[in-house]
């Protein structure tokens, strides 16, 4: 494959890695080397946003991975198989599959590739920097629990994550510890905001917050991250003014220095404009609830243009959901429809139900002002099985 793909290319070559796939299982046996090989081409697509054909190519590996003869080996490439798998379809908004991936790679790599990999490893800061690869699974797998509103399994193994993160803490050069330590608070502050909790949010945002900016002075990359914690402490911070019903400059100030701090992050690329995005739609429902509903559609419609497909996916919803209820306060019915069905089905069909249940409910509204109360009570209804879904699980 040449550096930028050419599809066509890359479809006869899967078909032809599928026939040769399909020899080794016949045969009962894979080299190690074409495993190998196939990963090497995984990571390539991975690297460069080539997410779907990512996801064919770590299908063939999941196919002839359990063929390898050596059981070392075997054990290895398993466990980099199935948290590949779980980072893809994370990665395409798959979030269940990403949860099926990461409880392989959890339960391969306690069986025994944990030690393999950390015996074997000559990256940056020596073998005991794969310590982190443990407490990573368990941070991204609750994550996942997270996204489809299995919000009991997302605390169990964020703390599972914190204590294996404590325990592999003296074989962790400070910089690798400090790096997983700052994207577990930050899963943490997300979930924490689901629940509610908003104090928990903004201490665990401004923490991991800390650590980015200063892991930044030597990776500008982690200023894009820093971005990301300072827009959680934001809505934090406005839901704690909606409380306390105070004013929403704290809010509003966590924004601008998530904006201020993009501007040490490299530009020019998907991820920068992505935060951007970020922050701008968080501001945008912050101007919305401080009745300033000019600037939110300014910033909601800015934050959709700047967002990738990648990006809409992993939000699955919410830039429609916010569009919708500006358009809505401004008295435009039919464009707040058209945004709030989009909202609803993207919702739907990526199994997030925090939008979908807000969508359903203004949706409803929508339904009702337009003279139709039985689709408004209908919507209703599915608002509230979506809500009693998640008020059923057994929550902190």
């Amino acid at each position: 494959m040449s550096e930028r793909l050419d599809r066509e290319q890359f479809a006869r070559w899967l078909t032809v890695e599928q026939g040769n796939v399909e020899s080794y299982v016949g045969l009962g046996t894979a080299p190690t080397e074409y495993v190998r090989y196939l990963g090497s081409k995984y990571a390539w697509l991975s690297k460069n946003d080539y997410d779907w054909e990512a996801f064919e190519v770590i299908v063939l590996i999941l196919q002839v991975v359990e063929y390898i003869g050596d059981p070392a080996e075997r054990a290895e490439q398993s466990y980099w198989a199935c948290r590949g798998m779980a980072a893809t379809s994370s990665f395409l908004g798959l979030w269940r599959a990403s949860i099926e991936g990461y409880n392989r790679a959890i339960s391969i790599g306690e069986g025994g590739a944990y030690a393999l990999i950390e015996a074997s490893y000559r990256g940056p800061g020596g073998p005991g920097s794969a310590a982190q690869y443990q407490p990573a699974d368990h941070r991204e797998l609750g994550s996942m629990h997270g996204r489809v509103g299995s919000y009991g399994d997302a605390v169990d193994h964020h703390r599972t994550a914190g204590e294996r993160l404590a325990s592999a803490r003296p074989r962790l050069d400070t910089h690798t510890y400090r790096d997983e330590l700052a994207r577990l608070r930050n899963a943490r502050a997300l979930i924490h905001m689901d629940l509610g909790e908003h104090e928990e949010a903004q201490r665990d945002s401004l923490a991991a917050a800390r650590i980015e900016e200063e892991l930044g002075e030597e990776n500008p990359h982690r200023f894009l991250q820093a971005a990301i914690d300072y827009t959680s402490a934001g809505r934090a911070r406005r839901e704690l003014a909606l409380r306390n019903c105070e004013g929403f400059a704290s809010s509003f100030a966590a924004f601008g220095h998530a904006l201020r701090v993009l501007a040490h992050a490299p530009s020019g690329h998907r991820e920068n404009s992505d935060r951007k995005s970020e922050v701008l739609l968080e501001r945008g429902r912050t101007f919305l609830l401080d009745g300033n509903d000019e600037a939110a559609l300014a910033d909601l419609r800015r934050a959709l243009s700047l967002t990738s497909d990648f990006n809409l996916i992993q939000h699955a919803g919410e830039h429609h959901l916010y569009l919708g209820e500006a358009h809505l306060e401004l008295g435009n019915p039919e464009r707040a429809r058209e945004n709030l069905e989009e909202a609803v089905a993207l919702a739907e069909g990526h199994g997030t139900p925090e939008t979908l249940w807000q969508g359903r409910r203004m949706l409803a509204a929508v339904r009702w002002a337009e003279g139709r109360p039985e689709e408004a009570r209908e919507e209703l209804r599915k608002c509230i099985q979506t809500i009693e879904g998640l008020r059923s699980q057994n929550l902190p």
